[in-house]
């Protein structure tokens, strides 16, 4: 099976080409990052889907001590 699959380089490309395709005049320079950010995000679920990711994430355990624990107070 597929172990690994490089998608840096799209996410990137989604990114520059959401930026390119907007419109800058005026104050719009200041939305670069949120325009490059939604590019990425829009690209990204696109590639968790066509991978068949959907759905799949897992919640780790909650492990360590209690915040009792942590200050030190007594039981």
């Amino acid at each position: 099976g597929i172990n690994k699959v490089n998608v840096a380089n799209d996410l990137l490309r989604a990114a520059c080409d959401k930026i390119t395709s907007a419109d800058l005049s005026g104050n719009g320079a200041y939305q670069l990052w949120n325009l490059a950010r939604e590019g990425y995000k829009e690209k990204l679920k696109e590639c968790i889907e066509l991978y068949g990711s959907n759905g799949k994430a897992w919640i780790p355990e909650v492990m360590g001590l209690t915040k009792a624990e942590i200050v030190g107070e007594e039981k």
